[in-house]
């Protein structure tokens, strides 16, 4: 988010607040999009597997075959542009 020059307003804590500020980020690149909502869903993938108690080896599975599609995503979005 530093890169792109987004710092959030308020203090520094992890509230509801920030947490809503950072579902709202829109970025103008579509491979930056895709980008940031593949790190949003996969750290929350990976945190609702690890809770549920699945093996650490199974859930990087999961998330890295969903990496993959991410990429694909980005790859025919840059393909396309």
């Amino acid at each position: 988010m530093l890169k792109h020059g987004r710092v959030y307003p308020r203090k520094k804590s992890w509230s509801m607040r920030y947490l809503r500020w950072l579902q709202e980020q829109r970025f103008e690149h579509p491979a930056h999009q895709i980008a940031w909502q593949a790190q949003s869903r996969l750290t929350g993938r990976y945190r609702t597997l690890s809770a549920n108690g699945k093996k650490t080896t199974v859930v990087c599975t999961v998330v890295a075959r969903e990496l993959a599609g991410f990429m694909w995503a980005v790859a025919r979005e840059v393909q396309t542009a």
